[in-house]
C-alpha cells in the first residue's frame, strides 16, 4: 500500500472512530441490502444479530471450501448454511427455578 493510500485510510478511520459502533451499523444493515448473496440469509435470520450470522455463513464457506478443495463462494455457502437448518430455531430458556437447574458433576480438588 503507498504512503498516500495508507494516509487516507488513517484519516477516514479518524473520522469514522468517534461513532464506530453507529458506523459499523450502517455499514452492516447496507451490506445485507446490497450484497444479493446475503439477502437469502436475512428472512432466516429474523431479529437475531446479522453480524454473528454473517460470520457464521463466512466459517461455513470456509469449511466447505476446504472440503472442496478450491473456494466454493458465499451463495453457495449460505444455501448450504441454511440448507442445513441454520441458524439454529432461537429456544426459549427453561421456566425453572435456579435452585432445580441441574449442575455439573466437577471433580473436586
Amino acid at each position: 500500500m503507498t504512503p498516500d493510500a495508507q494516509r487516507l485510510v488513517r484519516d477516514s478511520f479518524a473520522k469514522i472512530a468517534p461513532n464506530a459502533e453507529g458506523a459499523a451499523g450502517v455499514f452492516y444493515d447496507r451490506l445485507f441490502v446490497l450484497d444479493p448473496s446475503l439477502r437469502l440469509l436475512r428472512p432466516a435470520v429474523g431479529n437475531r444479530d446479522l453480524i454473528q450470522a454473517y460470520s457464521d455463513v463466512l466459517e461455513h464457506k470456509w469449511l466447505l471450501s476446504e472440503r472442496a478443495g478450491h473456494d466454493v463462494g458465499l451463495k453457495a455457502a449460505i444455501e448450504a448454511y441454511l440448507a442445513e437448518g441454520a441458524p439454529a430455531p432461537e429456544q426459549a430458556p427453561p421456566d425453572l427455578p435456579i435452585a432445580d437447574l441441574p449442575i455439573a458433576d466437577l471433580p473436586t480438588v
